[in-house]
């Protein structure tokens, strides 16, 4: 017979490692891991040279593949994952000490969207008193993707290196696919019968545009029978809706495509409507038009720059879209602008719509980092 104290000895030694087995202890990401919330395919298109992504845009049976819902132009969530401690569990991700994520739960894991291209975050996992802390990095590739249910083709236009080595603002202006369908109007209807589009954003989304992204603009640039019977932004009331029905590519210098644009740069030299959201239908051309322009102001790369404009690939079915029925017109079309740069070229595009040197240097002051 074992002595007493030999007894509670074994006894005490074996709830040390239950404890033990159940402290609280993150699982992934690894300390100081990398992560991309693009897809492989996504990688793998921006990797290419310039000849390379121009000829996938002519494949059509790759286009066929890389269009499907599962790879799109929808990002990859980082997940989080813990084990041990007695939940339930609250969950904190930081960015230079701002939360950034936060939640309570019950389960051991949870996905996190939306995260800002080339930083560092912090996570901390805490349970019973018992905190767990860590650290991850996210990579240096743009686009920086986004995640808001049932809006196709949205992304940040920040994250790219700009204008003297400083990288474009993340978390400022967003460029989409349409927040709401198309009007359904007809000349073979009478307009009692028109609709309004149907709005895509879910009560998920709105909180994500509202409470997470703080969208205070959105820039419809629409022709006024797609917007028909609109009246606001379908993020929400306290969104602003600016409605300036555009043009695209080399239409862009037409007196329609001039004035739109206009307008729409007004939007971007006042910093109280920031963050902006602005966008076509499809995201694609009259949007990838004025991206381009904007980006461009900003001093982002030609390389980028095409970049940007061709991503659209992962969510347009169009076999129209391409560089020899669109891109390459809005190129031609700066190009007889004044400048050795496409920035310097955007640059005269702007004045010559009655903006200043001073209205340039206003947006980038906004819109580029130190």
């Amino acid at each position: 017979m074992k002595h007493p104290c030999c007894v509670f000895g074994l006894m005490l030694s074996a709830l040390l490692q239950i404890s033990s087995a159940f402290a609280l202890e993150l699982v992934s990401p690894k300390e100081g891991e990398e992560f991309c919330a693009l897809k492989p395919e996504h990688r793998a298109f921006l990797e290419l040279d310039a000849e390379g992504r121009r000829s996938k845009l002519k494949d059509w049976t790759w286009r066929e593949r890389i269009q499907k819902k599962d790879i799109a132009s929808t990002p990859l969530p980082l997940k989080l994952a813990w084990r041990g401690g007695n939940g339930p569990y609250e969950v904190k991700v930081t960015l230079d000490g701002k939360t950034v994520f936060a939640t309570n739960l019950t389960a051991t894991a949870v996905n996190v969207w939306n995260l800002e291209i080339a930083r560092e975050y912090a996570w901390t996992v805490c349970a019973g008193g018992e905190c767990a802390r860590g650290h991850f990095r996210t990579h240096d590739m743009a686009p920086r993707l986004m995640y808001v249910p049932n809006v196709p083709n949205i992304r940040d236009l920040g994250g790219r290196i700009g204008l003297g080595g400083r990288r474009v603002r993340q978390g400022l202006v967003y460029r989409s696919a349409g927040l709401n369908g198309n009007a359904s109007t007809s000349r073979d209807k009478p307009e009692s019968e028109w609709r309004p589009g149907r709005n895509r954003m879910t009560p998920e989304g709105l909180h994500i545009a509202n409470d997470i992204l703080g969208w205070e603009s959105d820039i419809d640039l629409r022709r006024d029978f797609e917007c028909w019977g609109m009246t606001g932004s379908p993020a929400g009331a306290g969104v602003k809706w600016w409605h300036y029905p555009s043009k695209a590519y080399a239409a862009m210098a037409t007196p329609e495509g001039r004035e739109a644009f206009a307008n729409v740069f007004k939007v971007f030299l006042d910093e109280k409507n920031y963050p902006v959201v602005f966008h076509c239908i499809g995201g694609a051309d009259r949007t990838g038009a004025v991206a381009f322009i904007l980006n461009a102001l900003l001093g982002v790369c030609d390389d980028e720059l095409d970049k940007d404009w061709e991503f659209t690939v992962f969510a347009n079915k169009d076999k129209n879209f391409g560089h020899e029925k669109c891109f390459d017109k809005l190129r031609r079309m700066f190009d007889g602008y004044p400048g050795a740069t496409t920035r310097e070229k955007a640059e005269a595009y702007v004045k010559e719509l009655g903006f200043t040197d001073a209205d340039i240097a206003r947006f980038r002051g906004i819109m580029l980092g130190k």
